[in-house]
């Protein structure tokens, strides 16, 4: 019987019985071997990295997207860089755009990208594109790169001078000897998309058996006849019809609505840490208005990206190039305000007081 005295209160202890959120300590990935030799570091996650390049639709969409508007457009060299340029031919049948984007995505999945530097009697004349999980980077007892090694399996390692390679490196911080990779960081998300889909593929294609049923009987014989009815229905695509009073169907907890919104929120999220605007891949559900804030706010991730290549590539082959602008839509989005086009905000006219305003 219950008791309803007050004093027979009592509280949880959810302090001390529950675990908070905490992200672990790191400490960058340093030289080991500073006054004691060499020390390197190799990339064992490529192959990993690779399979989800490979395997993530919109991964590899809003990468190549990403290579598109920051090397795909076009650029501009003086002579004889222009001639120079325009005779790269990578493995063979590449050009100075396909090498380019072949290197921004494996800067992009890999954190490091690898190009060796073709020279004919001291003249530039071919980069050629090279894969990460091959490689490994060698420093010196300074922690400065001392040379880099292909290592592939089978082979005997071959060496390169610093000045052999040419090399980019995303997002790398402190003394790191690596850069940062974007797929540790998507991986929980794409992890969790991938699932969900799963699961709503299988709830789509079998939506008449999932949900749970109520039977009026507690005999083991009629559960499994009843069990096998209803396999056989839904394999059949055949509708179960069953008396009224012996079982009733209840839905799933949860809705369709509740999991496409799931859904929804786990591809924004992904676009957001991808760096990328998702209406550069597709404008369903933008409107005019938002479609252009997200170009506009892109607009500095974009022009970013331009300037360290173009850094790289004059500081490693002493190459100028200006690599072509995207057409800015600032201006004309500022007009479209001004004008109090689709919007509600505070306008300069509003804050003048004129004789014939009201």
């Amino acid at each position: 019987m219950g008791q309803y005295s007050a004093s027979a209160a009592t509280t949880t202890d959810f302090d001390n019985n529950i675990d908070n959120f905490s992200v672990s300590s790191q400490v960058p990935d340093q030289a080991s071997n500073y006054g004691n030799g060499f020390s390197w570091w190799d990339y064992p996650n490529s192959s990993e990295y690779l399979g989800y390049f490979k395997s993530i639709p919109e991964l590899k969409s809003a990468i190549k997207v990403l290579c598109m508007r920051v090397v795909g457009q076009g650029y501009t060299a003086p002579a004889p860089f222009d001639v120079i340029l325009d005779h790269f031919i990578g493995q063979g049948k590449d050009n100075i755009y396909t090498i380019l984007a072949n290197l921004l995505t494996q800067k992009k999945v890999f954190l490091y990208a690898f190009a060796e530097i073709v020279k004919v009697d001291g003249k530039l004349q071919n980069l050629k594109p090279l894969y990460t999980g091959n490689m490994r980077t060698v420093f010196n007892d300074k922690g400065i790169i001392d040379h880099y090694e292909q290592r592939i399996p089978g082979k005997k390692p071959l060496k390169f001078k610093p000045e052999q390679i040419f090399h980019l490196i995303n997002d790398r911080i402190a003394n790191e000897i690596h850069g940062t990779s974007l797929i540790p960081v998507l991986k929980m998300i794409i992890d969790a998309k991938n699932e969900a889909l799963s699961d709503e593929r299988k709830i789509r294609h079998r939506e008449l058996a999932y949900g749970s049923i109520e039977v009026d009987s507690s005999d083991p014989k009629e559960f499994s006849q009843l069990q096998t009815q209803i396999q056989n229905a839904v394999n059949n695509g055949e509708i179960l019809m069953l008396p009224k009073d012996l079982a009733q169907f209840k839905d799933l907890p949860n809705n369709a609505k509740d999991r496409i919104s799931w859904l929804n929120y786990l591809d924004n999220l992904f676009y957001q840490i991808v760096g990328i605007p998702k209406v550069l891949v597709t404008s369903e559900g933008y409107t005019e208005a938002g479609g252009k804030a997200g170009l506009i706010a892109f607009e500095p991730n974009e022009l970013a990206e331009k300037l360290e290549m173009e850094k790289d590539i004059w500081d490693q082959m002493g190459i100028k190039i200006s690599l072509t602008r995207s057409p800015s839509i600032t201006a004309a989005a500022q007009t479209n305000e001004a004008a109090n086009t689709g919007q509600v905000n505070i306008q300069p006219n509003d804050t003048q007081i004129k004789q014939n305003r009201q």
